[in-house]
C-alpha cells in the first residue's frame, strides 16, 4: 500500500509539472511537452488525484482497522517510534465461542466453591 501511495504521488507530481509547463509556460519541461497535451494532461490528473485520494483514505481505514484488530496503538507508535510490548491476538472469539467460554469459567467456579 504504501509502495502504491509513493508512486502515484511521484505519477502525480510529474503530471503536475508537465501541466504547469503546458499551463504557465514555466517550470523544468515547459519546453518539452506540446499544447495540445493539456486536456488530456488535465484529465490524467484529476483522475490520479481521486485515485490517490482512495488510496490514502484505504490506508487510513487499514491502520485504524488494525489498531483496532491487534490492540495497538499504531498512531501514537507513528509519532513515538515504540509500540507497545503486548502480544498479538491469536484469535478473536465469536459470540457463541465467548458464551460458552464464560459458561466453563462459571461451572469451574462454581465446582471450586463447591468443593471448599
Amino acid at each position: 500500500m504504501v509502495y502504491m501511495l509513493l508512486i502515484m504521488m511521484l505519477i502525480m507530481s510529474i503530471i503536475g509539472m508537465m501541466l504547469y509547463g503546458v499551463q504557465q509556460l514555466e517550470g523544468p519541461l515547459a519546453t518539452v511537452v506540446p499544447a495540445i497535451w493539456e486536456d488530456p494532461l488535465l484529465q490524467i490528473h484529476k483522475t490520479i488525484a481521486g485515485i490517490l485520494i482512495t488510496l490514502a483514505c484505504i490506508h487510513i481505514f487499514g491502520v485504524l482497522w488494525a489498531s483496532w484488530w491487534h490492540r495497538q496503538n499504531y498512531i501514537l507508535a507513528m509519532f513515538t517510534g515504540m509500540k507497545s510490548a503486548h502480544a498479538r491476538r491469536a484469535k478473536r472469539l465469536s459470540d457463541d465461542e465467548y458464551r460458552n467460554l464464560v459458561k466453563q469459567n462459571e461451572r469451574l467456579a462454581k465446582k471450586t466453591s463447591n468443593e471448599s
